[in-house]
C-alpha cells in the first residue's frame, strides 16, 4: 500500500469515528429529552430569581428515587434469582428416565479333553442389549424404580487344531433373548427419612427469598431516608435564603437612612461604614446560601439519577410542626417490630441456622435402608418376544436387602 492510500484510509477512519460518536450522542440526547419531558409533565414550572424551577413534592421525589435507583434494580434482579432457586429446589425430585443400547462380542477359548481332536475349543458370543429405567425419589425419602432390560445373544463354536494355528468356525446356535422387568423401592428409616427433613432445601431457598426481600426493603428505606433528608435540607436552606434576603433588604434600607442622616449632619461617617460592612456581610451570606442550595440540588439529582434535568428543583412541601402519636403505644411498638428489616434478617438467620443444624444432626443418625425388588423374567428367540413369559409366576424373582451404617462418635470435642 502506498503512502497516499494509507493517508486516505486514516482520514476516512477518522471521519467515520467522528460520525459514529455524533450519532451515538444524538441518540442519547434524544432518549434523555424524552425522559426529561415525561418527568416535567408531572410538575409545575415557575421562574424564581431568573431561574426556571420545577415544584416537586416529597412524594414524587421519593417515588422517583425508588423507580430510578440502580441499587434497587439490582436487588430486584437478586430477588428474581432467589425465586428461581426456590423453583429449582421444588423440582429437585423430578422423575428420571435412563435408556441405553449396547453391543458386545466376546470370544472365549480353553483347553479341554472335550475339544479332541482340536487342542483348543470355545465359542464367540455376540450380544445386543437394551435397557430403559424410570426412577423417582419422593419428598419423604422413598425411591421407586421400574427397569426393563433385554439381551439378545448368539454363540458360534470356535476351535484350534494346534497352538498358533488357524481358528476354525463351527456351527452357530440359535439366538436367545432374555428380558426382565424389575420394580424396586428403597426405604430409609433413620437418616434422610421424612418429608419434613427432605424439604429442608426448599425451606432454605425460601429463606433466601425472604432475606433478599428484607435486604431490598432495607436498601429502599435507607435510600428514602437519604433522599428525604436531602429534600428537607433544601427546604430549610431555601427558608434561610428568604430570611437572608430580608436581612439584605433591611441592611440596604438602613444604609440609605444612614446616608441621609450623614448628609443632614446628624450621623458620622463611621456609622455609615459599619452599615456598609454589615450589608456586604449579609450579601455574602446570601450568596453562600444560594451556592449551598445549588449543591443540594445536585445531590438530589445524583440520588434520583437525573443527570440531564434542565431546570432547578423547588420543594413544594413544608414541614409540619405537629405529629399525631397514637394513644396505644404498644400497638405502635408491635408495628415497628414487625416492619424492622434488621429484626427480620436476624430471624431469617436463626431459622436458616436451625435447618443447617438439622442437616448436620441427620449425618449422625444410623443410615438404615431397606431395598425391595420384584423381577419378571422371560425368554424367546427374538426381541420383545419374551414379554409373554412375564405372566408365568415360576419365572418371577424377588430380593430384599437391609443395610445399615452406624457412625462412631468422637470421644472428645475441640
Amino acid at each position: 500500500m502506498s503512502l497516499k492510500n494509507l493517508i486516505k484510509t486514516q482520514i476516512l477512519l477518522t471521519l467515520f469515528c467522528f460520525v459514529w460518536v455524533d450519532f451515538a450522542q444524538a441518540q442519547n440526547q434524544t432518549s434523555y429529552t424524552e425522559e426529561t419531558a415525561k418527568l416535567l409533565e408531572q410538575v409545575n414550572l415557575k421562574t424564581v430569581n431568573g431561574r426556571e424551577m420545577a415544584e416537586v413534592p416529597l412524594k414524587l421525589v421519593l417515588q422517583l428515587a425508588i423507580d430510578r435507583s440502580v441499587s434497587l434494580q439490582s436487588s430486584k434482579l437478586g430477588n428474581q434469582a432467589a425465586l428461581h432457586a426456590v423453583t429449582a429446589a421444588q423440582e429437585r425430585n423430578t422423575p428420571r428416565l435412563t435408556t441405553s443400547f449396547g453391543y458386545s462380542k466376546t470370544p472365549l477359548i480353553s483347553a479341554s479333553s472335550s475339544c479332541s481332536p482340536s487342542q483348543l475349543c470355545g465359542s464367540s458370543t455376540s450380544s445386543l442389549s437394551f435397557s430403559s429405567g424410570y426412577s423417582l425419589r419422593t419428598d419423604s425419602g422413598l425411591t421407586y424404580g421400574l427397569t426393563y432390560a433385554e439381551k439378545n445373544s448368539k454363540s458360534t463354536v470356535l476351535s484350534l487344531l494346534e497352538m498358533g494355528g488357524e481358528v476354525t468356525t463351527g456351527t452357530t446356535g440359535e439366538a436367545l433373548s432374555t428380558s426382565s422387568l424389575t420394580s424396586s423401592v428403597s426405604i430409609p428409616f433413620f437418616q434422610d427419612s421424612g418429608t419434613e427433613f427432605n424439604e429442608i432445601p426448599v425451606r432454605l431457598a425460601e429463606i433466601g427469598v425472604t432475606r433478599g426481600q428484607l435486604n431490598s426493603k432495607q436498601t429502599e428505606m435507607s435510600l428514602l431516608k437519604q433522599v428525604a433528608s436531602i429534600y428537607w435540607d433544601l427546604v430549610g436552606l431555601l427558608e434561610t435564603i428568604e430570611v437572608k434576603k430580608k436581612a439584605v433588604e433591611l441592611s440596604e434600607k438602613l444604609l440609605r437612612d444612614n446616608q441621609a442622616r450623614l448628609e443632614a449632619g446628624v450621623l458620622n461617617s463611621t456609622e455609615v461604614r459599619i452599615t456598609e460592612t454589615q450589608l456586604m456581610r449579609n450579601r455574602h451570606s446570601l450568596f453562600s446560601s444560594r451556592l449551598d442550595a445549588l449543591r443540594i440540588e445536585d445531590q438530589v439529582r445524583a440520588a434520583l439519577n437525573l443527570t440531564n434535568l434542565p431546570v432547578g428543583l423547588l420543594p413544594s412541601d413544608k414541614p409540619k410542626t405537629q405529629f399525631a402519636v397514637p394513644e396505644d403505644v404498644s400497638v405502635l411498638l408491635e408495628k415497628i417490630y414487625a416492619n424492622d428489616s434488621q429484626i427480620g434478617l436476624t430471624q431469617a438467620s436463626l431459622e436458616q441456622n436451625n435447618y443447617q443444624l438439622e442437616q448436620e444432626l441427620n449425618k449422625q443418625k444410623t443410615n438404615m435402608d431397606l431395598s425391595l425388588s420384584y423381577i419378571l423374567n422371560g425368554y424367546s428367540k427374538g426381541f420383545f418376544g419374551s414379554t409373554a413369559d412375564f405372566s408365568k409366576s415360576k419365572l418371577h424373582g424377588m430380593s430384599a436387602t437391609l443395610s445399615w451404617k452406624v457412625p462412631f462418635w468422637r470421644s472428645g470435642y475441640y
